[in-house]
Parts: structure tokens; sequence; C-alpha cells
């Protein structure tokens, strides 16, 4: 049952019942209905009612931050996303059947548990059951009542990931309100990580950025895209020259080692993709110098992601921008430095995530609508303007403006959407070779920054461990200091209270913290509400929004 204050239950209860003139709606009219799963029946049910608002069965949003209904610890119940927050679980039965069960057992949280629970509570229970709902799904379960302790072993051998502390926390609460559900579960007793023989893993912490390297890191970037932004035309062209180069060159020396004129060298052999490559000529029965003969030995090539070395120094020049020229070894520095600027932008300024820019479509992942605002003349009168809004978004096609759209678009500032520009920019030879405008932002980053140590195997990881190593490089040139002084350790104790840093500790930025930090100093300078943070992180509940953006309200005190 709901915990709430004392006018809350009275105002709640009330007016619930009110809605059944013969006496109590919710034992008498909704319960029957649930406890037989008629669902047909229950779609127009109401289960929440007030003076603004009301929900029915059928609503899969129940946004109770809109309604009267206010308590310390509440929440919005949503039912249709998946935890991923872009796939809908709709559309098929099976996925339908699990929708209407976690609704059921929320409802059971809500009027009829004997234990008092909050909203936020219930929405972490939902969130629960629709992370195992998807999981069982793609194991050809269709609803909870079909869960055995044995089925979640052998899921687990599997390789399903029940490491989360609360991936059991829903499954657990049905099985304790049954009596009030439309199925019965197989489980004898509540299901532990100890049972399935796994443990699970604590949650992991992301820190804030220290607001020195924070501003530091934005305003150098800044300064680079705005140049590459500024003469892209050069850019692009030389980016389209050195892409041909390398490939001229990877095709001279893969001629060279089919016909043994040349050996790998020690850095090409000790790649995990060339490792591969020959573990599969191996295996395939392919010889290594093949004198051009065998078809297999360049299909195999290409997919284990080969790259080769490059002449040592290379006889070639570059005009990168309208006055600036540079060798290969310099040019290539710099491409690596600006795609990972660029990146590292898209997601400081965004609160995307680094998967999201990796898939981002080329075309359509940076974009801008324009909204009109009003403005007031010196004359007191009304005027209206238009506004640019810039936006990064997963989405494949045009955002209209007024088009209501998913939980996949984050609003951004120009310098975050030219970062994009640029990305979209270097990586458009490739396209244009595959010929398409169809594939990911990051179509293929070892052929736009090709090193034969490198693997491609995890492009997440990859592009991860990339830019952690451009910042690296960057603190390594003295263009920023990552090292630790007593004002960042001060900031670190104020955004996280306790921290295992000290001061001349090399400070490792991470792609997740861009996520953490961008809620924190939005919330701490006062510059976004809750709500509209929690859209632009496209999270399931507040409780959420509120963990990233914690101890915020420290740093309005500094």
């Amino acid at each position: 049952m709901l915990k709430v204050t004392a006018s809350n239950k009275q105002t709640l209860f009330t007016t619930m019942n009110t809605l059944n003139t013969k006496g109590n709606y919710l034992e008498q009219e909704l319960l029957p209905l649930i406890k037989t799963g008629n669902w047909k029946k229950l779609q127009n049910m109401i289960i929440y009612h007030d003076g603004i608002i009301s929900f029915s069965f059928k609503d899969d949003k129940w946004l109770f931050i809109k309604s009267e209904f206010k308590d310390k610890s509440f929440d919005n119940l949503i039912f249709q996303e998946s935890i991923d927050s872009k796939i809908p679980i709709l559309y098929k039965a099976n996925e339908r059947m699990f929708i209407n069960e976690i609704k059921c057992i929320a409802l059971a949280c809500m009027y009829f548990s004997s234990n008092k629970l909050t909203l936020a509570t219930i929405a972490g229970i939902t969130l629960s059951l629709r992370n195992m709902a998807r999981m069982l799904l793609k194991h050809n379960i269709s609803s909870f009542a079909d869960l055995t302790l044995e089925i979640i072993i052998e899921m687990s051998q599997l390789g399903y990931d029940f490491y989360s502390k609360n991936i059991f926390r829903g499954i657990n609460k049905a099985l304790a309100l049954q009596e009030y559900l439309p199925f019965t579960m197989k489980l004898e007793k509540a299901v532990t990580h100890k049972q399935i023989h796994v443990q699970h893993k604590k949650p992991e912490q992301f820190q804030v950025i220290p607001f020195r390297i924070y501003c530091d890191l934005l305003n150098y970037g800044k300064r680079c895209i705005e140049k590459a932004f500024s003469e892209l035309g050069y850019f692009q062209a030389a980016v389209e020259q050195y892409q041909k180069y390398i490939k001229s060159e990877q095709e001279k020396r893969i001629k060279q080692l089919r016909h043994g004129s040349v050996k790998l060298n020690q850095s090409e052999l000790k790649s995990s993709s060339v490792k591969s490559f020959l573990k599969a000529l191996n295996t395939e029965k392919i010889n290594f110098i093949d004198y051009g003969k065998e078809e297999s030995w360049q299909t195999l090539f290409q997919q284990h992601r080969v790259t080769l070395a490059m002449p040592s120094e290379p006889n070639i020049t570059f005009l990168v921008y309208k006055n600036t020229e540079m060798v290969y070894k310099d040019f290539k520095n710099h491409l690596n430095e600006i795609v990972g600027i660029a990146s590292w932008l898209c997601l400081l300024l965004s609160g995307m995530r680094i998967n999201e820019l990796f898939d981002a479509h080329p075309i359509h992942g940076a974009q801008t609508i324009e909204l009109t605002k009003n403005t007031n003349s010196s004359n007191s009168t009304q005027m209206s303007d238009l506004e640019t809004i810039y936006l990064l978004t997963t989405k494949k096609s045009k955002i209209i403006s007024g088009s209501q759209t998913e939980d996949d678009v984050f609003v951004t500032t120009a310098l975050g959407y030219k970062s994009f520009k640029v990305l979209s920019s270097v990586q458009s030879p490739i396209r244009n070779r595959l010929n398409s405008n169809e594939l990911p932002l990051f179509v293929s980053l070892h052929k736009l920054l090709p090193t034969p140590s490198g693997s491609a195997n995890n492009k997440s990881k990859s592009f991860g461990q990339f830019l952690s190593s451009t910042l690296r490089k960057l603190n390594k040139k003295g263009i920023l200091n990552l090292t630790l002084n007593q004002q960042d350790i001060d900031c670190l104790y104020i955004s996280e209270k306790t921290h295992n840093w000290e001061v001349d500790n090399l400070f490792s930025i991470t792609s997740h913290m861009c996520r953490r930090s961008l809620a924190y100093y939005l919330i701490g300078y006062e510059l976004c509400s809750f709500p509209a943070l929690k859209q632009q992180f496209s999270h399931v509940s507040m409780a959420m929004t509120r963990w990233y953006a914690r101890n915020a309200s420290s740093f309005q005190k500094m």
C-alpha cells in the first residue's frame, strides 16, 4: 500500500472509492478484474483519480508528477519503455502480456500490499520488472508465471546479465503479492544471487570532473573546433587526401606481404587483429604468402580489420587550413586530436552516452530547430523573435519543430553542434567510398585513425580507449593539466563527499563522467530544472536524475 501522509491518504482513497457508488471501488471492482486477468475490461478501468488527472489501466505512463498526489518520495510509473529507454516494449502479444502483468504488480503494491511503499520504491520495482521482462522475452518466455529458478540459472549460464543488485527485486515483490495477481509464480521463494552462483556488482560511482579541468577542456576544445569548423572545406579535403594515401600504401604493403618481399614487423605481430587474422588463415589452411592466389585471404584480412604499419617517413604534405600545411605525422596527430576533442565536446555538452554518439546518424545526428521567443522591446511592447535550438539526436530522420519525439534528443550548444559537424565531415570520405549515408557516425574508427596495435572487436570500448588516450596526450604536451591540485581536491570533496584522490594524482576522465558533470553543473548553476534534466538524460525515474546531480546544492555555496 502507498506510503502517504494522512492528508494524502484520506484524499487518495476517498476519491478512488467514490468511483463506486455502492461501496469500495478498489476491493469490489478493480481487484477482481486484476486477479482474473480480464485485460479487455481492465483497459478502461480507472486506476487513479483526483481533481486534476485520471489514469486508466490502458495508459502506459502514470504521470503522478501532474497529479494532486504529492509526498516526500514520489515518482512517475512508466511501463512502455525498455531499460534502454529507446526500445518500446510494445506491439507484440508477449510484450503486451508483460506490460499488463507489471501494471498488476504495480497496482498490488499501490493498493493491496500490507507494506507501505512510496511511489519512488514502486517505480524501482517496475524498473526491475521491465529489465527482467526484456531478458525473458529474448529467452522466449512470455509471462512471469513461467519463470522458475532453473530457468534463471540456465539464463545466467548462457550469459544473461543478472549482476545488478536489484535485478530480482521486482519478481520477489511479485512473489510476495501473488494473491492479488492474475498468475501464480512457480518460484518457491525469493531469488538471490547466491542461489544462481553469481555476485551482484556494486554500482559504479561516476565522479564530477573538477571545475578547473572541466573548464580547461571546454576552452581548449572550443579553440580547436572553431578553427576546424570555420575552414571545414580545407580540413575535409585534407582528410580525403590522407585516406587515399593510406589506402594506396596499405594495398602496396598487402601485395608485398602476399608475395614474400616484406615481413610483418614486431608492432604488427603484437596486434590482436593481426593475431586473429593469422589464426584464421591457419584454420582455413591458407598460406600467408599465397602470391595473390587465394580470394579468401583478402576476405579474412578485411573481416579481422587488420591495419598495417605505414612507411616510417611518408613523403607527403597536407593543406589542412588555408594557410597551414602539415607533414604526414603532424596531420595524423592533429586529426586524432580533433576527432577526440570533438567527441569529448559532444559528450560534455549534451549528456549523450558514448554508444549513442558512436552510432549516431552522420546527417541527422546534429540538427537545429527554430523556436519563437518573446522579448520585451524598449517601449514595453511584445515582439517575436526566432531562437535557434541546437540538438544532438539518435534519430535517423529530420526533427520538425513542434513534433513529438522519443527521449532520444539532447539539447546542446552551438559548440556541441559544430563538434558533431566536424566529426561527420572527417568521416565523409569513408562513407563516400562505401556509398552510404545511412551508416553510423563512426562507420569505421580503425579506418579513420589507423593503428596496427588496435582492435575493433568492441567498438564502444575501443572508442572509449581512444578518447582517454586523447586526454593523456594533451596532458603530456602540457595543453591540459590533469594533475590534481588542492582546489581540485576541494571540488571533489564537495561533489562526492568522500573520494580516494590526493594532490598530484593524475585525474582519469571517463566518458560517463560527462553526464554526471553536466547534471551537477547545470543544477549547481541553476541553469536547468530537475524535470528538464530528467528529459534531457532520458531517465525513467526522477530519483536517477537527482542521483546524477547529487550534492549540486553544495556547489552553489563555493
